[in-house]
């Protein structure tokens, strides 16, 4: 079942959209520097996901994206819940 998942429109899509803005970031001759950071997800059972995970760019650029993200009203609860479930991961499995 995972694999049928794994070649789901979804992520196949997640996937392309990560190459194609990576090339264009690479390929860009602006001088502008920028980065992307695509996390998508997809269902393959109640206890598991699927993940297309993509990260492209300037290190600067991508840090200020993760920054905003752990801090915006709107998604820093988010950010806040898996940073605690990965600090008890890793003192866990220390």
């Amino acid at each position: 079942m995972a694999e049928s998942i794994l070649k789901s429109d979804f992520l196949n899509k997640a996937t392309e959209v990560a190459k194609e803005l990576s090339t264009m970031i690479e390929s860009a001759q602006d001088g502008k520097h920028r980065a992307i950071i695509i996390l998508a997800a997809e269902e393959v059972t109640e206890d598991s996901s699927a993940n297309v995970i993509g990260i492209s760019g300037r290190t600067k650029e991508a840090m200020s994206a993760l920054h905003d993200f752990a801090t915006q009203p709107q998604t820093k609860g988010v950010f806040r819940h898996v940073a605690m479930s990965v600090a008890l991961d890793n003192i866990i499995n220390k």
